[in-house]
């Protein structure tokens, strides 16, 4: 009974993770009666191993949440760069300006004779209703001239050698045979256009590298009474209008 209850006790410290001594040596076992029992060989030495109970290793992983908040950058401000409106110029369909008859004309260069050769240029005179010079008139050269752009403006009457109302713009230092690749034209000081575009030839001449173009003004109010049919002349022709009277 004494054995039972002791092995109990062994359970029951063995369960719940205690140690008992770890030798326990020979007992003696009194019964009740006086009678003495000797103590069971087996109980003589008692080793009880105590269990190892393993204490897990917790790791606390702090989870830390990292809120990202996207700053969205305002795009910035392209200017948008207005072209200006030019406002187109009508068609000239009556110029108040034509070619005088006789010109172009193909000359040596007199008025600069220090360049000789080195000189190719466009000039001449523009002559109102009454046959005198007009002064102010805007005279401009526009085209190619051996493959370079020409762009050249100057006004009437600057150009005194020529004769009063006279204009001349140099267009090289040098002689190109061209054909159709240049083109004069009038404005008034406004940019009004007052006369058509009169094209002419250039030759690798020194006997013709002045260009004499003249200029006369028509009488606007000879509409009514005739039909004006514009000619275009290259080659040396003229670009001019003839009035034709309605019959």
């Amino acid at each position: 009974m004494h054995w039972k209850k002791f092995t109990s006790i062994i359970t029951l410290f063995l369960l719940t993770g205690c140690t008992l001594p770890a030798v326990i040596g020979q007992t003696t076992i009194t019964p009740v009666g006086g009678v003495e029992e000797a103590s069971s060989p087996e109980m003589d030495e008692l080793t009880v191993e105590p269990q190892t109970t393993s204490t897990p290793n917790i790791t606390l992983v702090v989870s830390e949440t990292v809120t990202m908040t996207a700053t969205l950058a305002s795009s910035p401000t392209i200017p948008i760069a207005l072209t200006p409106t030019i406002p187109l110029q009508p068609i000239l369909e009556t110029p108040s300006y034509i070619v005088q008859p006789g010109t172009p004309a193909w000359l040596p260069n007199f008025s600069h004779p220090e360049e000789d050769c080195n000189y190719q240029a466009v000039a001449g005179q523009v002559f109102d209703l009454d046959g005198l010079p007009v002064q102010n008139l805007v005279i401009e050269v526009k085209g190619q001239f051996d493959g370079e752009e020409i762009d050249l403006l100057t006004l009437t009457g600057v150009t005194p050698i020529y004769g009063p109302g006279g204009y001349e713009l140099v267009i090289s230092n040098h002689l190109v045979n061209s054909s159709d690749s240049l083109y004069l034209q009038i404005f008034d000081l406004t940019g009004r256009k007052i006369s058509h575009q009169v094209y002419f030839d250039t030759f690798a001449d020194c006997s013709k590298n002045l260009v004499l173009i003249n200029f006369s003004q028509v009488n606007l109010d000879l509409i009514d009474q005739y039909h004006y049919f514009p000619f275009i002349y290259h080659n040396s022709l003229l670009q001019s209008m003839t009035p034709t009277p309605v019959p």
